[in-house]
């Protein structure tokens, strides 16, 4: 498989703006085991409150569906445009919360990431905005309330080091966005840790995990990767699909 990596023509970059929001709890949050879904979640709805100018209840059917920042976060139209990508109802949507794997401690700070794909940094403003929203108003994130401290933003994708550029009454004021750094490619055995849940689907049906294999992991993860590119930058991918695909069937689970 390594091989056929090595053959594939050029894969553009994609850009990422990598930012941590560092937060004070006012009133301490009740998280399920799945905070990121309270937190799209309360986001979502203070990026309607914020954007929307119709006040319509569905987004499909609104005029302004095609150009307003709540349905390309959070219903990704798919651009007529691309040719390849026409048989999607929807596209991948270009941002990534990531809250903390193990809640902090009561009186520590919260941090909160938030990974946005090629286009979508440049509405870093205004997904800001609506995080401070959903985090301080009155009804909150989980039932508790958090106070935005600090912005800050990754200089280098995967470095670890970051770089404050937003407190409050300050200019936002980010960082030029940077590819991801590819490390090279392995030559042994690869053990891949599932951090968060996981489905995926395989000819329409969810894989469990007696029936998992590394291909269905591979195709998704291929699809994705295409398709962030195709909708969310000005690039398109030229790669072997198939001929991938071919080759990830043929690696073996242990």
């Amino acid at each position: 498989m390594l091989s056929r990596l090595q053959r594939t023509t050029h894969s553009p970059s994609i850009l990422f703006g990598h930012y941590r929001l560092q937060l004070q709890p006012q009133r301490p949050p009740k998280f399920s085991d799945f905070p990121g879904s309270a937190w799209r979640g309360a986001i979502g709805h203070a990026l309607k409150r914020t954007v929307c100018i119709t006040q319509q209840r569905e987004c499909k059917g609104c005029l302004l569906h095609a150009s307003c920042l709540y349905p390309y976060l959070y219903d990704t139209p798919p651009n007529p445009q691309v040719g390849k990508m026409r048989r999607y109802q929807t596209a991948p949507h270009p941002y990534i919360v990531r809250p903390p794997l193990t809640p902090p401690a009561a009186d520590a700070t919260y941090p909160l990431d938030l990974i946005l794909v090629g286009e979508a940094s440049r509405h870093l403003p205004v997904i800001l905005h609506a995080i401070r929203d959903a985090a301080g108003n009155g009804r909150g994130v989980a039932g508790g309330r958090l106070q935005a401290l600090q912005l800050a933003q990754e200089i280098t994708i995967g470095s670890d080091q970051w770089q404050p550029i937003w407190q409050p009454e300050q200019p936002l004021q980010p960082q030029p966005l940077t590819p991801l750094i590819v490390p090279p490619l392995p030559t042994g055995d690869i053990t891949l840790t599932l951090q968060t849940p996981l489905r995926i689907k395989r000819d329409g049906r969810h894989v469990d995990a007696p029936n998992f294999r590394f291909a269905d992991l591979f195709s998704n993860l291929l699809r994705r990767h295409s398709m962030l590119i195709e909708f969310h930058t000005p690039d398109t991918l030229e790669i072997d699909f198939r001929g991938l695909t071919a080759a990830a069937a043929d690696v073996l689970n242990q």
